[in-house]
Order: C-alpha cells, then structure tokens, then sequence
C-alpha cells in the first residue's frame, strides 16, 4: 500500500503560486532594463565626437577650422608690376572672417628679400562687411591707410592695387572693393586715384 504524500495547505500554495510569479515578473523587469541600457550606451550618438562626412568637427560660427594658403600682392622693388607670396592664415568660418586675416597679413609686409609692402603698417582692418546680392566687398580700415600713406601716385596704385588683386585672388565671389576709412568712402588715399566708389575687380589693373 503506497503511502500518500502529504499535501500543501491551500492557501499556502497560492501564497507560493504568487511569489513565483513575482519573481518571474521581476526578473523580466531587470533583463529589459539591462537590454535597454545597453542598447542606449552601444547606439546613442557621440555628439562632438563623430566627424562629419568631411572628416571634420563642424565648427561654429567664429571658430577657425585650420589653415588656408592665400595669395599675396606685393610691390616689386623695381617698380615694374606686382608679385606674389603665399602665406598660411587662419581658416575663419565666414567670409569675413578671411578677408580679415588676409588684410592683416598683407598689411605684416612681405616674407621674401626684395619685395615692398604696399600698406602702411600702422593700418588696420576695422571690420568688413561682404554683400551677396551684388558682389560687393566692404572694407573698413582705420585712418592710418591715408595718413601713413607714402604720398607719389606709384605709391597709391600699388597700394590699390594690391589690395584689390588680393582680394579678388582669393576670393571669386567678390566682384568689387568699396575702401572705406573709419567707416566712410575717401575719394583716394593720396589724392590720385578715385577710390570713392567700388572698384572693379575684373577691370582694376
């Protein structure tokens, strides 16, 4: 005769019944919680430290990006033309920005034996201010550009000259150069040439 095996109380067995569901259910809980996380550490995006499909970190406005080489205009020392030197400036983000850090290296002076400044090295780019609509490049420097002028019309066209060449050099989308002093047209810088209105870059020789 087999002996009966004793059986649980019932309320017991549902107290049982329900912790084993319990336990089932938390551990659900904690394996979806684990998945997730590490689903979002393996996949969330490395903001500022994947590059772009150039390869570089987008930069924000104002914040250079690296180097650029840029043509320089500088009077030849036997005064028959200009000649050219190039130089690594800073790669601004904006236009402007560019156009500034070449007029400050144009303004240094030459690097190489033989060739003439052709700004005053007491002249500043102020600001400058670049038109899309009609091409236009402003460019405001401060009084030094026609007071430390040299004087002599030579002087004044390599100096216009230069400038003009170096901008339309560098940048294609300039289509004409308004010189202004403190803020306003000149009529010239030395009282030769007429630089009161924008000049022309396809035509300035």
């Amino acid at each position: 005769m087999s002996e009966e095996r004793p059986r649980l109380p019932l309320r017991r067995r549902d107290d049982m019944e329900r912790g084993s569901k319990r336990g089932r259910i938390l551990f659900w809980i904690l394996f979806i919680a684990v998945v997730g996380a590490g689903a979002t550490v393996l996949f969330w995006p490395r903001v500022g430290f994947l590059p772009d499909d150039e390869g570089m970190v987008p930069a924000r406005r104002g914040q250079a990006v690296g180097l650029r080489s840029v043509v320089l205009y500088f009077a030849d020392p036997s005064a028959e033309g200009l000649v050219t030197e190039r130089r690594e400036i800073p790669a601004g983000a904006v236009l402007e920005e560019r156009v500034e850090a070449t007029l400050r290296a144009l303004a240094a002076g030459p690097d190489q034996q033989g060739a003439l400044p052709i700004l005053p090295r007491e002249a500043r780019v102020v600001q400058s201010f670049y038109d899309e609509e009609d091409g236009v490049l402003y460019v405001d420097f401060n009084t030094a550009l026609v007071t430390q002028q040299p004087g002599g019309s030579a002087a004044e066209y390599y100096s216009i000259s230069a400038l003009v060449r170096t901008l339309g050099a560098n940048f294609p989308e300039v289509t004409a150069v308004q010189i202004l002093v403190d803020g306003q047209p000149v009529d010239s810088l030395a009282g030769h040439f007429d630089t009161s209105r924008p000049l022309d870059v396809a035509t300035w020789q």
